[in-house]
């Protein structure tokens, strides 16, 4: 990047446009995209396409392709794991055992929603649902770290820093649109309502986790 750092996803998120108009090659963005999600071993950072298409080894390396025909279902969990793990960062202190509560229960929020909109139960609770959040929720993630900059520096310093950093956190702005369709289907969930509100509606962080800690039991 423009700070002489490796290209990541994490930092600096743009979008495969802008890389082209600030000059990066095809070859550094084929690169930079193949290797988000797969690493062939080794010490080697480039990689031409044709070495790609030979290294890369599908039952090699314990991938498991899951099909589904719930398109819907799959664009939800996507959007809706964001907001959950906003929620759990703001909440949880590192304790294993109320991160799993946790992930319980924003998994069955996923599935509460998704269900009265024709989504299918099973979608959630796969790769898509459960497992991304279960990844998400984690240090890892923006959108944990974000629930955690909220309690820990505010909402104001933490808009700031991402407009500053031209960072984009996808369930900054999903909190929105998924307390709206809990509003349109009358639906009470816990997660998604207090992300929102320490969001839009300025609620302290810190008093959303305790509403969250006794309504969920933790």
């Amino acid at each position: 990047g423009t700070d002489k750092t490796k290209l990541s996803k994490r930092h600096g998120a743009k979008s495969v446009l802008e890389y082209r108009k600030e000059g990066y090659l095809k070859e550094t963005l084929l690169n930079f995209m193949a290797l988000l999600g797969w690493n062939p071993g080794g010490d080697k950072e480039i990689f031409s396409l044709s070495e790609m298409i030979k290294l890369f080894d599908f039952k090699a390396r314990g991938y498991r392709l899951s099909t589904t025909s719930d398109l819907l279902g799959v664009q939800l969990a996507g959007a809706l794991k964001n907001v959950m793990a906003i929620g759990i960062g703001i909440i949880n202190k590192g304790d294993p055992k109320i991160k799993r509560k946790l992930i319980k229960a924003g998994v069955q929020e996923m599935i509460a929603l998704g269900k009265i909109m024709g989504a299918i139960k099973a979608t959630f609770l796969g790769p898509a649902g459960k497992k991304d959040l279960e990844i998400s929720a984690s240090p890892l993630s923006r959108n944990y770290r974000l629930g955690q900059a909220l309690v820990k520096r505010g909402l104001n310093k933490v808009k700031k820093d991402l407009k500053e950093k031209r960072m984009i956190v996808e369930g900054f702005s999903t909190a929105w649109a998924a307390y709206q369709l809990t509003k349109k289907y009358r639906l009470k969930l816990p997660l998604i309502s207090e992300v929102y509100r320490v969001i839009y509606e300025r609620k302290s962080p810190k008093v959303s986790a305790q509403t969250l800690r006794k309504l969920l039991k933790i």
